[in-house]
């Protein structure tokens, strides 16, 4: 697998032509509030098959006693663009 690292984070292969999953982690997160987006490049078959669905599952403290999931999931009424998915704290 092709990773590549991005604002300290590291980032999954991108899977274009599939259902994923892709992957960010970030190991030792800076303390703070982050924005988490997505960027949706759309697609021609959106027309036919209706709207596309996201989820999206934000963990902190992953394998730890204090790890806490979230899980998000929208559709994508817009064909293109960034996304705000939701807000993390740590």
């Amino acid at each position: 697998n092709h990773k590549k690292t991005i604002t300290g984070g590291r980032m999954s292969e991108d899977f274009t032509g599939g259902y994923g999953p892709e992957e960010f982690l970030i190991r030792r997160a800076i303390k703070g509030n982050y924005k988490v987006e997505i960027n949706y490049y759309g697609s021609s078959s959106q027309k036919i098959t209706g709207p596309t669905t996201v989820q999206v599952k934000l963990i902190t403290n992953f394998g730890r006693p204090n790890q806490k999931i979230k899980e998000v999931t929208r559709r994508l009424e817009k064909s293109e663009g960034v996304i705000h998915i939701g807000d993390i704290s740590i």
